[in-house]
C-alpha cells in the first residue's frame, strides 16, 4: 500500500517493483530449500523424524527442479535468455 501511494498508482512502476521482489525471492529460495532438505534428511540430527529414503529423493528432485527453474527465470529477467 505504501508503494502504491508513493508511486501515485502508477501500475508500470508497481509492476516493476513486484517483478524485482519475485526475482529476489527466487534468488533467496535455494538458500532456504537446500539446507532444509539436508537437515531433515540427516538421521543423526533428526533421529526417528528424518525423511524416509523415498521422501529424501523426492525432495532433492523437487529442489533441483525449483533451483533450475529459478536460475532460468533470473537469466531471463536480466536479459541473458529470451
Amino acid at each position: 500500500m505504501i508503494f502504491a501511494i508513493y508511486y501515485h498508482g502508477n501500475e508500470a512502476k508497481i509492476e516493476g517493483l513486484l517483478m524485482a521482489s519475485q526475482v529476489f525471492l527466487s534468488i533467496a529460495l535455494p538458500f532456504a530449500i537446500i539446507p532444509l532438505v539436508m537437515f531433515t534428511s540427516n538421521k543423526k540430527l533428526m533421529g526417528e523424524f528424518a525423511n524416509h529414503t523415498w521422501v529424501k529423493y523426492a525432495a532433492w528432485f523437487a529442489t533441483i527442479v525449483l533451483v533450475t527453474l529459478n536460475i532460468y527465470l533470473i537469466l531471463q529477467t536480466v536479459g541473458l535468455l529470451k
